[in-house]
């Protein structure tokens, strides 16, 4: 006898108790990597993607059915760019808090920042990262390694050892290798590991001090500009190594209408670059921290690494991500507790937490620049899952792994605190209302966020 989501102790539980298929009925799938967006029924089965049908559906003696009807479905979200702080920094948020966040926001799989403490640079590391998400049992991590020794950055870490250690990509989180030698031996190393390297575009020494996008907002705050140019030559160098040697080089987040130049001329020319761009990025520039109808002047929830930059550059990273050049965005999340927020603009903690408000604010670019639901399904899910060389995840198709996402566009989401006072709440969107709820998220077949259950 099939069951619906809302027995007495909800999908969770219901699952727990060893239901092995599920059904999700009359909801809209939107299959970007196979161009399927229409009503129908998707089945699982285990870990896997079982059937997909647009007609009456066959019987499923035993099945757990999850009413979907009015809501999209779609494959679980990917985030490249995540910050876990644990370990090292819990006090900014435990990751079980992360990844509870993650799981209530659509993201089954993200890729976390190498920058813990002690850090991803040895095998070790990955394993007892990859055992305590286990352990949780919400969303899956992917670890990015090191490239680098944290104690000696002017040597490469054992690439081969960390990949069989557990390591999705390899990289250095919010930072940049200086020494492009070095950077060039790390490629190589990489590409034999089979495993993308992730390029943060910033040349630090340009940067210096900025925390504002150098223009006129920066100048008339009386605030230290960034250069978009430490950006550009980043992406350049990335761009003429991967000519150089054919290997896949992923950068990002990028901000800059420059880089989103250098990228398309690139593409254009088939060489293998990919790049992401934050939500954030797409929806703020440094207008706004001089003050604007949602955001106060000066507001520290507003810095960022990077910076925000002006309105062209967000217009340039907007049509990027519409036409395909950017094939994927990132929430970028970054907790920070609130001490470290609680400062004047310049000396406050860059960063932002992203999982909270991600859909939201994907649904008001969709509106506003006409998406259809599949460029924001893809840009979340496929084209991440892409840059990873993962073609078990980001699809519905029979055999894809059994990563979805099931949330109601015309519902609509307060972003509050956590009342548990454990997940990061540094958003400049605190108290605002987004469009758009996840109702249900599985990660490998398995329920493990349920809206009616809470």
């Amino acid at each position: 006898m099939s069951t619906s989501a809302t027995d007495f102790d909800g999908a969770e539980g219901r699952l727990a108790r060893g239901t092995a298929t599920i059904r999700l009925l009359g909801g809209r799938i939107i299959c970007p990597e196979s161009g399927l967006d229409a009503v129908g029924t998707l089945d699982l089965s285990g870990e896997a993607v079982l059937a997909v049908h647009l007609g009456t559906p066959p019987p499923a003696p035993g099945a757990l059915v999850l009413d979907a009807g009015g809501m999209v479905v779609a494959p679980g979200f990917i985030d490249l760019h995540a910050e876990v702080a644990e370990p090292g920094h819990a006090h900014r948020e435990p990751l079980h808090a992360t990844l509870a966040a993650a799981v209530r926001a659509g993201y089954t799989r993200i890729c976390t920042h190498p920058a813990t403490d002690p850090p991803l640079d040895r095998p070790f590391a990955v394993r007892a990262l990859l055992q305590r998400v286990s352990e949780i049992g919400l969303a899956g991590v992917l670890p990015v390694a090191s490239l680098t020794l944290g104690d000696d950055p002017g040597r490469l870490t054992e690439l081969y050892s960390l990949a069989g250690a557990g390591a999705a990509a390899f990289g250095l989180g919010d930072r940049s290798l200086d020494d492009a030698g070095l950077w060039r031996r790390a490629l190589e190393y990489a590409r034999a590991a089979g495993r993308p390297v992730f390029e943060f575009p910033e040349d630090a020494s340009l940067t210096g001090d900025g925390v504002l996008n150098e223009g006129a907002v920066a100048t008339r705050l009386g605030l230290p500009g960034a250069t978009g140019a430490a950006e550009d030559v980043r992406v350049w160098r990335a761009v003429a190594l991967a000519e150089h040697l054919g290997v896949p080089i992923h950068v990002g987040p990028i901000t800059t209408r420059g880089a989103a130049r250098i990228l398309r001329q690139a593409r254009v020319t088939g060489l293998p670059v990919t790049a992401a761009a934050s939500i954030a990025h797409l929806h703020l520039t440094d207008a706004d921290v001089a003050g604007s109808e949602l955001h106060a002047p000066f507001d520290p929830q507003l810095r960022y690494h990077p910076t925000l930059r002006a309105a062209a550059d967000r217009d340039a990273l907007r049509a990027a991500v519409t036409e395909g050049w950017i094939e994927a965005v990132t929430c970028l999340h970054r907790p920070r507790s609130t001490h470290e927020k609680a400062r004047t603009f310049q000396d406050a903690l860059p960063g932002a937490a992203g999982f909270q408000t991600a859909l939201g604010l994907m649904l008001r670019c969709a509106e506003d620049l006409r998406w259809p639901f599949a460029t924001l399904v893809s840009r979340l899910s496929l084209g991440p899952a892409q840059v990873l060389g993962r073609p078990d995840l980001g699809r519905l198709t029979p055999g894809a792994r059994a990563d979805v996402v099931v949330f109601d566009p015309t519902a609509s989401t307060t972003i509050a605190a956590d009342p548990a006072g454990e997940a990061a709440s540094n958003t400049p969107w605190l108290g605002q209302t987004l469009p758009g709820r996840v109702r249900f998220t599985l990660v490998d077949g398995r329920v493990v966020y349920d809206a009616a259950a809470r």
